[in-house]
């Protein structure tokens, strides 16, 4: 996986580790912590001072929170539809988790993996679509399949579907060419897009290029 989410959370996992370093050191308070957003001076609270009494309270669960942050980032080296569903799985488990550290630090990231697997499915469909057009301009056509664009040096090759793990589709129409993801349904729809709704059911994700003769025109709207 290359969208950035496992070295997301290997950074997450760092600075939480020096975070409770510091910590377990002295050299930060919990209250600290605690009242990170009130203005400089700002009168602490009583559950505050007790925290910084009794700092062990909070640090001996610090243990299971660090093997939650492991395993999330063990999940993130899966494949994104494994991972979507590992990561959903985790998160019921945190919440039912009497550590109340892990309930409000480890980082709940179902929706945040979504979006990752989203974006690079519209990266990577935006980088095949410029090498088509590009290969358009050029040659005067679209290129027949997209091992063209291999061949003329456009691309190294079609990149894998972050959904499927499978290359991404292309699509001749009457009006141009689609490439695309099967998105979060992982079906595919035959390069249907729903563009009121892009990730819902029964739509795919990409991108659609029109021929120049329709050119200047505005872009179907909805399904």
């Amino acid at each position: 996986n290359d969208d950035g989410l496992l070295d997301a959370l290997r950074g997450e996992r760092a600075a939480s580790h020096q975070m409770f370093m510091n910590l377990n050191n002295g050299e930060l308070r919990l209250s600290a912590l605690l009242n990170a957003g009130s203005p400089p001076g700002a009168t602490r609270s009583f559950s505050e001072r007790v925290v910084d009494v009794f700092p062990n309270v909070i640090l001996r669960q610090y243990p299971e929170y660090l093997r939650g942050m492991n395993e999330q980032i063990r999940i993130c080296k899966l494949d994104p539809k494994t991972r979507d569903e590992k990561l959903q799985d985790q998160e019921q488990q945190v919440r039912a988790n009497g550590n109340m550290l892990m309930r409000l630090m480890l980082p709940a990231i179902g929706k945040v993996s979504h979006a990752a697997s989203r974006s690079q499915a519209l990266l990577r469909s935006a980088t095949v679509a410029v090498a088509a057009e590009r290969y358009r301009v050029k040659h005067g056509a679209w290129p027949a399949a997209p091992t063209d664009l291999v061949k003329d040096g456009l691309i190294a090759k079609l990149p894998d579907d972050p959904y499927d793990g499978k290359p991404l589709r292309w699509k001749r129409t009457q009006t141009g060419v689609i490439v695309y993801s099967v998105g979060p349904d992982i079906t595919d729809n035959g390069g249907t897009f729903n563009r009121s709704n892009p990730t819902a059911s029964g739509a795919d994700l990409g991108f659609e290029l029109f021929d120049p003769a329709h050119h200047g025109r505005p872009a179907p709207i909805g399904d």
